[in-house]
Protein backbone atom coordinates (compact mmCIF):
# COMPACT_ATOMS: atom_id res chain seq x y z
CA UNK A 1 0.00 0.00 0.00
CA UNK A 2 2.77 2.41 0.94
CA UNK A 3 4.70 1.58 -2.23
CA UNK A 4 1.60 2.20 -4.37
CA UNK A 5 1.00 5.58 -2.66
CA UNK A 6 4.66 6.54 -3.16
CA UNK A 7 4.50 5.74 -6.89
CA UNK A 8 1.31 7.75 -7.28
CA UNK A 9 2.86 10.77 -5.58
CA UNK A 10 5.94 10.43 -7.77
CA UNK A 11 3.85 10.43 -10.93
CA UNK A 12 1.88 13.46 -9.84
CA UNK A 13 5.06 15.37 -9.01
CA UNK A 14 6.22 14.89 -12.61
CA UNK A 15 3.18 16.70 -14.00
CA UNK A 16 3.61 20.43 -14.61
CA UNK A 17 0.93 23.05 -13.91
CA UNK A 18 -0.21 23.36 -17.53
CA UNK A 19 -0.85 19.60 -17.84
CA UNK A 20 -2.95 19.61 -14.69
CA UNK A 21 -4.89 22.66 -15.86
CA UNK A 22 -5.58 21.10 -19.32
CA UNK A 23 -6.80 17.86 -17.76
CA UNK A 24 -9.00 19.73 -15.33
CA UNK A 25 -10.72 21.86 -18.01
CA UNK A 26 -10.91 19.48 -20.99
CA UNK A 27 -14.64 18.64 -20.65
CA UNK A 28 -16.13 22.06 -19.84
CA UNK A 29 -15.82 24.78 -22.50
CA UNK A 30 -17.56 27.46 -20.42
CA UNK A 31 -15.09 27.00 -17.59
CA UNK A 32 -12.20 27.40 -20.01
CA UNK A 33 -13.16 31.00 -20.80
CA UNK A 34 -13.79 31.79 -17.15
CA UNK A 35 -10.50 30.33 -15.92
CA UNK A 36 -8.53 31.99 -18.71
CA UNK A 37 -9.87 35.38 -17.66
CA UNK A 38 -9.00 34.58 -14.05
CA UNK A 39 -5.49 33.59 -15.08
CA UNK A 40 -5.06 36.83 -17.03
CA UNK A 41 -6.31 38.86 -14.07
CA UNK A 42 -4.03 36.98 -11.71
CA UNK A 43 -1.02 37.69 -13.94
CA UNK A 44 -1.94 41.38 -14.05
CA UNK A 45 -2.19 41.52 -10.24
CA UNK A 46 1.15 39.72 -9.82
CA UNK A 47 2.80 42.05 -12.33
CA UNK A 48 1.39 45.08 -10.53
CA UNK A 49 2.65 43.76 -7.21
CA UNK A 50 6.14 43.23 -8.65
CA UNK A 51 6.24 46.75 -10.06
CA UNK A 52 5.14 48.13 -6.69
CA UNK A 53 7.82 46.17 -4.84
CA UNK A 54 10.48 47.31 -7.34
CA UNK A 55 9.44 50.95 -6.85
CA UNK A 56 9.67 50.57 -3.06
CA UNK A 57 13.12 49.00 -3.33
CA UNK A 58 14.44 51.77 -5.59
CA UNK A 59 12.98 54.43 -3.33
CA UNK A 60 14.58 52.87 -0.26
CA UNK A 61 17.99 52.85 -1.96
CA UNK A 62 17.77 56.54 -2.87
CA UNK A 63 16.42 57.41 0.59
CA UNK A 64 19.34 55.60 2.25
CA UNK A 65 21.79 57.49 0.05
CA UNK A 66 20.14 60.80 0.94
CA UNK A 67 20.21 60.01 4.66
CA UNK A 68 23.79 58.76 4.87
CA UNK A 69 25.65 60.72 2.19
CA UNK A 70 26.50 63.78 4.29
CA UNK A 71 29.47 64.67 2.11
CA UNK A 72 31.97 63.62 4.84
CA UNK A 73 34.52 61.04 3.76
CA UNK A 74 38.12 60.03 4.06
CA UNK A 75 39.95 60.06 0.75
CA UNK A 76 42.70 57.39 0.76
CA UNK A 77 44.34 59.05 -2.23
CA UNK A 78 45.32 61.97 0.02
CA UNK A 79 47.18 59.79 2.48
CA UNK A 80 50.91 60.50 2.21
CA UNK A 81 53.74 58.54 3.76
CA UNK A 82 57.15 59.81 2.72
CA UNK A 83 60.00 58.93 5.15
CA UNK A 84 58.95 60.68 8.34
CA UNK A 85 55.42 61.70 7.60
CA UNK A 86 52.35 60.08 8.68
CA UNK A 87 49.48 62.09 7.24
CA UNK A 88 45.70 61.48 7.13
CA UNK A 89 43.11 64.04 5.79
CA UNK A 90 39.37 64.49 6.15
CA UNK A 91 38.36 66.58 3.19
CA UNK A 92 34.70 67.45 3.49
CA UNK A 93 34.80 69.23 5.79
CA UNK A 94 38.53 69.68 6.28
CA UNK A 95 38.45 69.70 10.08
CA UNK A 96 41.89 68.31 10.80
CA UNK A 97 45.23 67.27 9.35
CA UNK A 98 47.42 64.91 11.37
CA UNK A 99 51.18 64.85 10.78
CA UNK A 100 54.30 63.35 12.31
CA UNK A 101 57.23 65.52 11.29
CA UNK A 102 60.89 65.87 11.99
CA UNK A 103 61.66 69.22 13.59
CA UNK A 104 62.98 70.86 10.44
CA UNK A 105 59.98 70.01 8.27
CA UNK A 106 57.10 72.30 7.28
CA UNK A 107 53.39 71.78 6.94
CA UNK A 108 52.10 71.60 3.37
CA UNK A 109 49.74 74.48 4.18
CA UNK A 110 52.65 76.96 4.42
CA UNK A 111 54.44 79.02 7.03
CA UNK A 112 52.66 79.97 10.25
CA UNK A 113 54.02 83.21 11.73
CA UNK A 114 53.60 84.35 15.35
CA UNK A 115 51.31 87.35 15.85
CA UNK A 116 52.61 88.81 19.07
CA UNK A 117 52.97 92.30 17.61
CA UNK A 118 56.39 92.63 19.26
CA UNK A 119 59.94 91.39 18.79
CA UNK A 120 60.14 87.64 19.36
CA UNK A 121 62.88 86.17 21.51
CA UNK A 122 63.85 82.71 20.33
CA UNK A 123 65.89 80.10 22.15
CA UNK A 124 67.83 77.91 19.73
CA UNK A 125 68.44 74.27 20.63
CA UNK A 126 69.66 71.34 18.58
CA UNK A 127 67.25 68.44 18.34
CA UNK A 128 68.02 65.28 16.36
CA UNK A 129 65.92 62.25 15.72
CA UNK A 130 62.75 63.78 17.13
CA UNK A 131 59.30 63.47 15.55
CA UNK A 132 56.67 66.10 16.27
CA UNK A 133 53.01 65.09 16.27
CA UNK A 134 51.14 68.11 14.90
CA UNK A 135 47.35 68.45 14.72
CA UNK A 136 46.26 71.19 12.32
CA UNK A 137 42.62 72.23 12.91
CA UNK A 138 40.42 74.23 10.56
CA UNK A 139 37.59 76.27 12.11
CA UNK A 140 34.59 77.55 10.22
CA UNK A 141 33.31 81.02 11.04
CA UNK A 142 31.70 81.10 14.47
CA UNK A 143 32.91 77.64 15.43
CA UNK A 144 34.83 76.52 18.50
CA UNK A 145 36.82 73.28 18.52
CA UNK A 146 37.62 71.89 21.96
CA UNK A 147 40.52 69.45 21.89
CA UNK A 148 41.14 67.11 24.83
CA UNK A 149 44.21 64.85 25.21
CA UNK A 150 44.37 61.81 27.46
CA UNK A 151 45.88 62.00 30.94
CA UNK A 152 49.38 61.23 29.56
CA UNK A 153 49.43 63.91 26.88
CA UNK A 154 49.53 67.71 26.59
CA UNK A 155 48.66 70.16 23.81
CA UNK A 156 50.35 73.46 22.92
CA UNK A 157 49.94 75.89 20.03
CA UNK A 158 52.84 75.54 17.59
CA UNK A 159 54.20 78.14 15.15
CA UNK A 160 57.10 78.22 12.74
CA UNK A 161 60.05 80.48 13.52
CA UNK A 162 62.91 81.30 11.16
CA UNK A 163 66.34 80.77 12.69
CA UNK A 164 69.42 81.27 10.53
CA UNK A 165 67.27 81.00 7.40
CA UNK A 166 65.81 77.68 8.56
CA UNK A 167 62.24 77.12 9.75
CA UNK A 168 61.70 75.42 13.09
CA UNK A 169 58.49 74.42 14.81
CA UNK A 170 58.38 76.32 18.10
CA UNK A 171 56.15 76.76 21.13
CA UNK A 172 55.77 79.69 23.52
CA UNK A 173 57.65 79.32 26.80
CA UNK A 174 55.41 81.09 29.29
CA UNK A 175 57.93 81.19 32.12
CA UNK A 176 60.69 82.80 30.05
CA UNK A 177 58.37 84.67 27.67
CA UNK A 178 60.05 83.43 24.52
CA UNK A 179 59.61 80.88 21.76
CA UNK A 180 61.67 77.71 22.03
CA UNK A 181 62.26 75.03 19.42
CA UNK A 182 59.66 72.34 20.00
CA UNK A 183 60.39 68.96 21.54
CA UNK A 184 58.24 65.90 21.09
CA UNK A 185 58.13 65.55 24.89
CA UNK A 186 57.04 67.83 27.73
CA UNK A 187 59.58 68.67 30.42
CA UNK A 188 57.53 68.00 33.57
CA UNK A 189 60.00 69.59 36.00
CA UNK A 190 57.40 72.02 37.39
CA UNK A 191 53.88 71.72 38.77
CA UNK A 192 52.69 74.08 36.05
CA UNK A 193 53.99 71.75 33.33
CA UNK A 194 52.41 68.72 35.02
CA UNK A 195 49.06 70.52 35.16
CA UNK A 196 49.07 70.70 31.35
CA UNK A 197 48.70 66.92 31.06
CA UNK A 198 45.14 66.04 30.09
CA UNK A 199 44.07 69.70 29.86
CA UNK A 200 41.66 70.72 27.08
CA UNK A 201 42.43 73.47 24.59
CA UNK A 202 39.71 75.52 22.85
CA UNK A 203 40.39 77.22 19.52
CA UNK A 204 38.27 79.52 17.38
CA UNK A 205 40.52 79.92 14.34
CA UNK A 206 42.86 77.77 12.27
CA UNK A 207 45.49 76.48 14.71
CA UNK A 208 48.30 73.93 14.78
CA UNK A 209 48.59 72.03 18.08
CA UNK A 210 51.65 70.05 19.21
CA UNK A 211 50.98 66.85 21.17
CA UNK A 212 53.59 66.02 23.84
CA UNK A 213 54.14 63.24 26.38
CA UNK A 214 55.91 63.67 29.75
CA UNK A 215 59.71 63.56 29.86
CA UNK A 216 60.29 60.96 32.53
CA UNK A 217 62.38 57.79 32.75
CA UNK A 218 59.54 55.32 32.38
CA UNK A 219 57.95 52.99 29.80
CA UNK A 220 55.83 54.52 27.08
CA UNK A 221 52.05 54.67 27.20
CA UNK A 222 50.83 52.37 24.45
CA UNK A 223 47.34 53.80 23.93
CA UNK A 224 46.64 57.55 23.82
CA UNK A 225 43.64 59.43 22.45
CA UNK A 226 43.01 63.04 21.52
CA UNK A 227 39.28 63.78 21.19
CA UNK A 228 37.78 66.94 19.77
CA UNK A 229 34.31 68.46 19.79
CA UNK A 230 33.02 71.08 17.35
CA UNK A 231 30.37 73.56 18.56
CA UNK A 232 28.62 76.42 16.78
CA UNK A 233 28.18 80.02 17.96
CA UNK A 234 25.21 78.97 20.13
CA UNK A 235 27.11 76.16 21.82
CA UNK A 236 25.40 73.32 19.93
CA UNK A 237 27.54 70.25 19.22
CA UNK A 238 27.95 70.06 15.44
CA UNK A 239 30.73 67.53 15.04
CA UNK A 240 33.91 66.02 16.39
CA UNK A 241 36.29 63.14 16.14
CA UNK A 242 39.21 61.27 17.65
CA UNK A 243 42.91 60.69 17.01
CA UNK A 244 44.73 57.60 18.25
CA UNK A 245 48.38 57.96 19.23
CA UNK A 246 50.03 54.59 19.68
CA UNK A 247 53.26 54.16 21.61
CA UNK A 248 55.98 51.55 21.03
CA UNK A 249 58.29 50.77 23.94
CA UNK A 250 61.75 50.63 22.35
CA UNK A 251 63.23 48.49 25.13
CA UNK A 252 61.15 45.59 23.80
CA UNK A 253 63.12 45.56 20.53
CA UNK A 254 66.52 46.51 21.90
CA UNK A 255 69.24 44.92 24.02
CA UNK A 256 69.33 48.22 25.90
CA UNK A 257 66.62 48.05 28.60
CA UNK A 258 67.39 51.45 30.13
CA UNK A 259 64.72 54.17 30.27
CA UNK A 260 66.53 57.46 29.75
CA UNK A 261 65.53 60.68 31.50
CA UNK A 262 66.52 64.25 30.80
CA UNK A 263 70.01 64.24 32.30
CA UNK A 264 71.79 61.21 30.84
CA UNK A 265 75.12 62.21 29.27
CA UNK A 266 74.13 65.87 29.49
CA UNK A 267 71.49 65.51 26.77
CA UNK A 268 67.76 64.90 26.90
CA UNK A 269 67.37 61.32 25.77
CA UNK A 270 63.77 60.70 26.84
CA UNK A 271 62.70 60.26 23.21
CA UNK A 272 64.92 57.17 23.05
CA UNK A 273 62.47 55.31 25.30
CA UNK A 274 59.56 55.15 22.87
CA UNK A 275 58.16 55.94 19.47
CA UNK A 276 54.70 57.52 19.17
CA UNK A 277 52.67 57.53 15.97
CA UNK A 278 49.25 59.07 15.30
CA UNK A 279 46.34 57.97 13.15
CA UNK A 280 43.00 59.70 12.63
CA UNK A 281 40.14 57.44 13.73
CA UNK A 282 37.48 59.74 12.32
CA UNK A 283 36.33 63.32 11.96
CA UNK A 284 32.76 64.22 11.14
CA UNK A 285 29.95 66.71 11.40
CA UNK A 286 26.40 65.95 12.43
CA UNK A 287 23.51 66.60 10.05
CA UNK A 288 22.26 70.20 10.00
CA UNK A 289 19.55 71.09 12.53
CA UNK A 290 20.16 67.82 14.38
CA UNK A 291 20.29 68.33 18.13
CA UNK A 292 23.06 66.21 19.66
CA UNK A 293 23.46 66.07 23.43
CA UNK A 294 26.79 65.53 25.18
CA UNK A 295 26.06 61.90 26.11
CA UNK A 296 25.31 60.93 22.50
CA UNK A 297 28.48 62.65 21.35
CA UNK A 298 30.57 60.86 23.99
CA UNK A 299 29.08 57.57 22.84
CA UNK A 300 30.14 58.36 19.29
CA UNK A 301 33.70 59.08 20.45
CA UNK A 302 33.76 55.80 22.38
CA UNK A 303 32.75 53.99 19.20
CA UNK A 304 35.68 55.59 17.41
CA UNK A 305 38.03 54.44 20.17
CA UNK A 306 37.05 50.84 19.43
CA UNK A 307 38.78 51.19 16.06
CA UNK A 308 42.15 51.90 17.69
CA UNK A 309 43.30 48.29 18.00
CA UNK A 310 42.84 47.64 14.29
CA UNK A 311 44.56 50.94 13.45
CA UNK A 312 47.52 49.98 15.64
CA UNK A 313 48.13 46.66 13.86
CA UNK A 314 50.14 48.25 11.04
CA UNK A 315 51.27 51.43 12.80
CA UNK A 316 54.79 50.18 13.54
CA UNK A 317 55.38 47.87 10.57
CA UNK A 318 58.00 50.27 9.18
CA UNK A 319 60.54 51.58 11.71
CA UNK A 320 62.79 53.27 9.15
CA UNK A 321 62.29 56.79 10.50
CA UNK A 322 63.08 55.50 14.01
CA UNK A 323 66.53 54.26 12.98
CA UNK A 324 68.22 57.22 14.62
CA UNK A 325 66.88 56.50 18.10
CA UNK A 326 67.37 52.75 17.68
CA UNK A 327 70.97 53.40 16.62
CA UNK A 328 71.45 55.68 19.59
CA UNK A 329 70.20 52.98 21.97
CA UNK A 330 72.82 50.64 20.48
CA UNK A 331 75.50 53.31 21.01
CA UNK A 332 74.54 53.88 24.66
CA UNK A 333 74.57 50.15 25.29
CA UNK A 334 77.38 48.68 23.21
CA UNK A 335 79.86 51.53 23.77
CA UNK A 336 78.83 52.67 27.25
CA UNK A 337 82.44 52.37 28.51
CA UNK A 338 83.59 54.82 25.82
CA UNK A 339 80.89 57.37 26.68
CA UNK A 340 81.73 58.34 30.24
CA UNK A 341 79.28 61.04 31.41
CA UNK A 342 81.01 64.40 31.37
CA UNK A 343 83.01 63.96 28.17
CA UNK A 344 80.19 63.05 25.82
CA UNK A 345 78.93 66.18 24.09
CA UNK A 346 76.68 65.11 21.25
CA UNK A 347 76.89 64.77 17.53
CA UNK A 348 78.01 66.79 14.54
CA UNK A 349 75.27 67.12 11.99
CA UNK A 350 74.73 68.94 8.71
CA UNK A 351 71.12 68.33 7.82
CA UNK A 352 68.30 67.32 10.14
CA UNK A 353 66.44 65.66 7.29
CA UNK A 354 69.11 62.94 7.35
CA UNK A 355 69.05 62.08 11.02
CA UNK A 356 68.74 58.38 10.23
CA UNK A 357 72.50 58.58 9.48
CA UNK A 358 74.91 60.64 11.50
CA UNK A 359 78.09 60.47 13.54
CA UNK A 360 78.91 61.10 17.20
CA UNK A 361 82.22 62.42 18.50
CA UNK A 362 83.44 62.67 22.09
CA UNK A 363 84.63 66.14 23.09
CA UNK A 364 88.31 65.11 23.08
CA UNK A 365 87.88 64.02 19.46
CA UNK A 366 89.49 60.64 20.10
CA UNK A 367 86.39 58.48 19.73
CA UNK A 368 84.03 58.64 16.80
CA UNK A 369 80.95 56.58 16.04
CA UNK A 370 78.66 56.26 13.03
CA UNK A 371 74.93 55.63 13.49
CA UNK A 372 73.00 54.04 10.63
CA UNK A 373 70.13 51.65 9.82
CA UNK A 374 69.26 51.07 13.47
CA UNK A 375 72.79 50.12 14.51
CA UNK A 376 76.12 51.75 15.36
CA UNK A 377 79.87 51.14 14.87
CA UNK A 378 83.10 52.84 15.80
CA UNK A 379 84.84 54.81 13.06
CA UNK A 380 88.39 53.49 12.77
CA UNK A 381 89.52 55.75 9.92
CA UNK A 382 88.26 59.19 8.87
CA UNK A 383 89.39 60.70 5.56
CA UNK A 384 88.30 64.24 4.58
CA UNK A 385 88.50 65.09 0.90
CA UNK A 386 86.92 68.55 1.09
CA UNK A 387 85.79 70.66 4.05
CA UNK A 388 83.69 73.80 4.60
CA UNK A 389 84.86 77.07 6.15
CA UNK A 390 84.36 75.66 9.65
CA UNK A 391 86.42 72.54 9.00
CA UNK A 392 83.46 70.16 8.75
CA UNK A 393 83.74 67.36 6.22
CA UNK A 394 81.89 68.02 2.97
CA UNK A 395 83.16 65.01 1.08
CA UNK A 396 85.17 62.14 2.49
CA UNK A 397 85.38 58.50 3.47
CA UNK A 398 84.74 56.77 6.81
CA UNK A 399 85.87 53.22 7.56
CA UNK A 400 84.02 51.33 10.33
CA UNK A 401 85.39 48.66 12.63
CA UNK A 402 84.01 45.75 10.58
CA UNK A 403 85.35 47.19 7.29
CA UNK A 404 82.11 48.87 6.17
CA UNK A 405 82.83 52.06 4.19
CA UNK A 406 80.75 55.26 4.33
CA UNK A 407 81.20 57.66 1.43
CA UNK A 408 80.25 61.18 2.58
CA UNK A 409 78.87 63.98 0.42
CA UNK A 410 76.72 66.33 2.46
CA UNK A 411 75.69 68.35 -0.61
CA UNK A 412 74.03 65.37 -2.29
CA UNK A 413 70.32 65.61 -1.38
CA UNK A 414 69.63 61.99 -2.35
CA UNK A 415 72.66 60.24 -0.89
CA UNK A 416 74.47 62.16 1.84
CA UNK A 417 75.93 58.94 3.23
CA UNK A 418 76.51 56.04 0.82
CA UNK A 419 76.95 52.86 2.85
CA UNK A 420 79.20 50.23 1.22
CA UNK A 421 79.05 46.97 3.22
CA UNK A 422 82.12 44.83 3.71
CA UNK A 423 82.50 42.31 0.88
CA UNK A 424 82.39 38.66 1.87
Amino acid sequence: MKKTRYKACLLISELDDDMILDAELSDVSVRVKKCRSQRIMKRILILAACVTMLAVAVASVFLSAMLFNTGIHTDPSNTQNPSSLDVEWVEDPNIIQVQRLSIGQSLDTGIVSPTTGAAVSVETVRCWGQRLILLSFHCREGETITVTPGADGALFEAVQIEINQNLYWSVWNKANRRYVVADEFLNVSTEEAISCLGRSVSITEDTVLLWQYPAVSRPCVEDNFVDFTVTDSEGNITGGGSIYIGGLDLTTISENKTYYGSSHYGLNKVYLNASYRPVLLGAYRYAENEKVDASAHEKRLSELHLQAQKARESLFDDLTDDYFRLSYRVLLHKYAADLTPGIFTGMMHHNMAYDCYTYVITDDGNKKFFLYDGTCQRITKWETYTADEYGYTVTGKLTLEDGTVIMVDINDPDCMYEIIPISH
